[in-house]
């Protein structure tokens, strides 16, 4: 479907520099806008950009856990050590 929007120069110029900054031209990241804004007020249903079967999600995420170095030490997040130093 195409629509006609009529943008006032200065929005035109910095949802440009929007767009490019995600390398995407004007009217997909207006498309884009207009997508997320529906699913977000219950105008359409939310779709899953992720195709993948929940098991293939779930394997992926176990891959990407294991990738990462296990932690064997406890954090201090006590309120004392986040605040220490600071005179409190």
């Amino acid at each position: 479907m195409t629509v006609t929007v009529h943008l006032l120069p200065d929005t035109e110029q910095k949802l440009r520099e929007q767009a490019a900054h995600y390398g995407k031209s004007l009217e997909e990241y207006l498309s884009h806008l207009a997508h997320d804004w529906a699913a977000a007020n219950g105008v359409i249903q939310p779709e899953s950009f992720d195709k993948r079967s929940a098991p293939e999600r779930a394997a992926a995420w176990r891959e990407w856990v294991a990738s990462h170095d296990s932690v064997t030490r406890v954090a201090d997040d006590s309120r004392e050590s986040i605040y220490a130093g600071r005179g409190e």
